[in-house]
């Protein structure tokens, strides 16, 4: 799977346990377009500065790690 799908997929589930299901609610209360959380939840391409507003709104900027994929290990 692609990083941005992962990211994607796991904003989804954390957006869900902590109450905020509703996209526009997300997306007002981080300051950024509905289409930006769409775009994130599809896995495409948002800029760092709008992904750090919504794991604000999230209150999930300080356990980042947890939204990032493992590497896959090199087999060279």
């Amino acid at each position: 799977m692609a990083i941005m799908e992962e990211l994607g997929s796991r904003l989804k589930d954390v957006s869900k346990s902590v109450k905020i299901i509703q996209q526009k609610e997300l997306a007002l209360n981080a300051g950024v377009g509905l289409d930006t959380i769409v775009r994130l939840e599809c896995g495409s391409s948002i800029s760092t500065e709008k992904f750090i507003r919504i794991l604000r709104v999230l209150d999930m900027l300080e356990n980042i790690e947890e939204f990032i994929p493992e590497p896959p290990i090199s087999r060279s």
